[in-house]
């Protein structure tokens, strides 16, 4: 004859502006798959929240390689596009560059997130005698702060790209300081 077991279960569903997840946990099970199951609930949720909290920000970046760069980034419930123009004026040569990339921001600890992203740039390279254009590929990963109560942003960043156009480059880093008026 057949046996009719009946097992208690939970059933969760979680809503997030930009997921939904549902999870059927039997609570049969042990303490340690429990713990677990509350720790990737716990992951899920700090991961899903966007901690970004303007639309626009405009402001200056400037770090290694004597770089200095305008960048204006539009925010979009956890993600963004940041817009760079850098440029670089020595007594031998000037450096001209244009950069667009792509980032997703996440929450990190109060007021502070961490972004990563990916995008690209042109630029234009002189010196006394000749002139250049090249093109390239470039990530970002970095940290910015936004004070609660006034519209400024800090950030930290590092910039590694490529160079394809007009020959392939080994890759470079740029590492800098951001600060931007919110809005």
């Amino acid at each position: 004859m057949p046996q009719l077991i009946v097992q208690k279960s939970v059933e969760i569903f979680v809503f997030f502006p930009s997921a939904c997840y549902f999870c059927s946990v039997n609570l049969n099970q042990s303490k340690r798959m429990k713990k677990f199951f509350m720790m990737a609930v716990m992951l899920v949720s700090v991961l899903a929240v966007n901690a970004q909290d303007y639309n626009w920000a405009v402001g200056l970046r400037g770090g290694m390689d004597k770089n200095a760069g305008i960048t204006v980034k539009k925010g979009m419930d956890g993600s963004a596009w940041d817009f760079t123009g850098n440029w670089y004026l020595g007594s031998e040569q000037t450096k001209l560059n244009v950069q667009g990339l792509y980032e997703l921001q996440y929450a990190l600890v109060g007021s502070l997130d961490w972004y990563w992203g990916v995008g690209g740039h042109v630029g234009m390279w002189t010196t006394s005698n000749t002139g250049k254009l090249w093109l390239g590929l470039d990530a970002v990963i970095g940290l910015e702060f936004k004070f609660p109560t006034l519209p400024i942003a800090i950030s930290l960043d590092y910039r590694p790209g490529f160079n394809f156009i007009p020959e392939t480059s080994p890759a470079y880093g740029d590492a800098a300081f951001g600060l931007k008026f919110c809005f």
